[in-house]
């Protein structure tokens, strides 16, 4: 019998401090019916991290010549598993530890969850509700959703087939909120399943700025399929005005809206034709 195979896609930036964690705890995944590979993508790291993933069994490194940001990064591993006929990518965060056996509970979720990418509940050190799946407004009795943060993300590879890869327009914060709305768009399900849980660790590379997740935000308005457009110079100006959004955040968007004029204008065709994985 055909065993389930799942590529686990971590893309890393000064790590050292967790990344060794998230991989030892790996070593707890059995399962007499997959197989696991990983693949770290690492974008440039200053410090020891691909060091520390080498001493690992079963991990396979990219090393980025330069920083291409979480989304184009990520699509690396998704170009893979594609190319490879995996089952499952497993697109998890550089600091975040799995509890004994998640995967084959995510396996089992996804196979009776084919047009859906999964999440396994997300807490913090503390064992409380993670920061970010709290400002969504996940709960683990959450029944519809529109958005769930990329830190745990289990997508069928028909998904990733039929969807596509992350935008290239998105460096880093946003990529995951516009992946969800072509999900949407194209009749694909979010989903968070109860068992298993995962801790996700707070580390320097993952502090945030709110002006530029705000920034990140407001690009991903912009380029939401299911959303108005028309609205959106005059969201931005008032954002300037009440000082949600920097001085070099507007003009960073105005920028970017003016340069890319007819390539947002097609987004919403371009997102029906499985773009980003070439």
């Amino acid at each position: 019998m055909r065993k389930t195979r799942i590529l686990v896609v971590i893309v890393s930036f000064n790590g050292e401090r967790d990344i060794g964690d998230c991989l030892k705890s790996f070593e707890s995944q059995t399962g007499s019916g997959i197989e696991i590979q990983i693949l770290l993508i690492d974008n440039q790291s200053e410090d020891n991290t691909v060091s520390v993933a080498r001493k690992f069994m079963n991990v396979e490194c990219i090393l980025n010549e330069r920083n291409l940001g979480f989304g184009r990064a990520a699509n690396k591993g998704l170009i893979k598993s594609i190319h490879e006929n995996y089952d499952f990518v497993f697109l998890l965060n550089q600091d975040t530890v799995l509890e004994k056996e998640a995967i084959q509970y995510l396996v089992n979720a996804g196979i009776n969850n084919p047009n859906c990418v999964l999440s396994p509940m997300v807490l913090n050190n503390d064992h409380q509700t993670d920061e970010e799946f709290s400002k969504a407004g996940i709960t683990d009795s959450t029944k519809s959703l529109n958005f769930i943060p990329a830190i745990a993300w289990f997508l069928p590879t028909d998904i990733i087939r039929k969807t596509g890869g992350f935008d290239p327009f998105f460096f880093h914060y946003g990529e995951d909120h516009n992946y969800c709305d072509r999900l949407l768009l194209l009749g694909f399900g979010l989903k968070v399943v109860t068992e298993p849980v995962i801790i996700h660790k707070s580390s320097p590379s993952t502090l945030r700025n709110n002006k530029t997740k705000h920034e990140a935000y407001l690009k991903r308005n912009l380029l939401n399929p299911l959303s108005d457009q028309n609205l959106w110079l005059t969201r931005i100006i008032y954002d300037r005005i009440t000082g949600k959004l920097s001085g070099t955040g507007f003009r960073h968007l105005i920028t970017f809206y003016f340069k890319n004029y007819s390539s947002i204008k097609n987004r919403k065709n371009l997102y029906r034709q499985s773009p980003f994985l070439d």
